[in-house]
């Protein structure tokens, strides 16, 4: 089992490990819970077809471009299992459960590594795309928004990536888990011009968008054909009646959305100011939910269990590829918890 944020469970320590929103559950979304109850007597839809038409709808796709899932994690472990790939590209540092999922299909993985920059993560398009041709990788995992590094790349990068790669049969997997966190104007409309084009699979969670993890739902979008395949994996009853009711409600919530982004954005902006004020603190650009930084080096020794002792647990970065002790990534919380971090941090790094 790999390892991730929310794993502490302890009282009296405010958790910045996990990064889902702090946002009340509606009341209109309680009752659909309860409503539905009385049908758990009924078997749910076998392929999900009223919730998969739905995500279509909103997306403006055809609905056999969607397959749904029990969140990016389980969708993962499906296109690794669906495409058994011979070998694999990762861009890192990120996410972890990329190389289990694809390690247990027997795939090869060659890490590609992003180039740390002042304040943020980036890479050379050209680069990119040799490491593909001269490895003759098969497909290459992305996350966007990435995780931990909170940078993103955008569409016209990706398409300069895949305007170089020799192969046509070449896969781009995107894990847009944090992608609705905050606004990014057009990003939609082009990655779907760019899907029309090119071999792409796209990964989103609504788990974190409207914090529901112990719900675990999402859904994949992307090029039919690769899409096919997929499908043509997907268990029978993949989804519970639950998922299922809660996938069609949550898609419709479109000022919740629009709320979240405002609420993420200016969450953000306070963090990053009062964060970089902090002497000595490396501070990471962030297009998501969290914020990465870098401690100086004679503060890294016990600086966790010294943050959990002052009543803060923090996500360590340790088993992310190219990190280490000195990283840690911070959840957005709201203003209240995000002062009392910024205290204890200042306090902790003696500014």
């Amino acid at each position: 089992m790999n390892f991730h944020g929310g794993q502490l469970k302890q009282s009296g320590v405010m958790d910045f490990s996990v990064n889902i929103p702090s946002i009340p559950f509606e009341e209109t979304y309680r009752d659909l819970l309860i409503r539905s109850i009385d049908q758990l007597v009924d078997y749910p839809e076998i392929d999900g077809v009223t919730a998969r038409n739905c995500v279509a709808s909103i997306l403006d796709i055809d609905p056999r471009q969607v397959v749904l899932g029990n969140g990016a994690t389980d969708l993962i472990y499906l296109i690794s299992r669906s495409n058994r790939f011979g070998k694999v590209g990762i861009l890192e540092p990120t996410f972890t459960e990329y190389e289990r999922a694809l390690k247990q299909e027997g795939t090869l993985i060659h890490p590609i590594a992003l180039i740390e920059e002042s304040d943020t993560f980036d890479l050379q398009a050209e680069v990119i795309a040799a490491e593909i041709n001269q490895n003759q990788l098969e497909a290459l995992f992305i996350c966007n928004p990435n995780n931990p590094t909170g940078h993103l790349i955008s569409a016209v990068k990706l398409e300069q990536i895949l305007r170089q790669v020799d192969y046509k049969s070449f896969v781009l997997v995107i894990d847009e888990s944090f992608i609705e966190f905050k606004a990014h104007k057009g990003h939609q409309e082009a990655m779907k011009n760019l899907i029309n084009r090119y071999n792409i699979v796209i990964i989103r969670s609504m788990t974190k968008t409207y914090r529901v993890p112990g719900l675990r739902i999402g859904y994949i979008f992307g090029t039919m054909k690769v899409i096919e395949k997929i499908t043509n994996a997907r268990d029978p009853w993949a989804l519970n009646h639950f998922a299922l009711m809660s996938i069609p409600y949550f898609m419709e919530q479109q000022d919740f959305v629009l709320n979240l982004q405002k609420w993420c954005l200016a969450e953000s902006e306070y963090m990053q100011e009062e964060l970089k004020s902090i002497k000595n603190l490396s501070v990471y650009q962030n297009e998501a939910n969290f914020i990465l930084i870098k401690i100086p080096e004679d503060k890294s020794k016990d600086f966790y269990e010294k943050m959990i002792y002052s009543g803060i647990h923090l996500r360590k970065c340790t088993d992310f590829k190219g990190l280490g002790n000195r990283y840690f990534r911070l959840a957005i919380m709201n203003r209240k918890q995000n002062s009392n971090l910024i205290k204890i941090l200042r306090e902790a790094l003696n500014d």
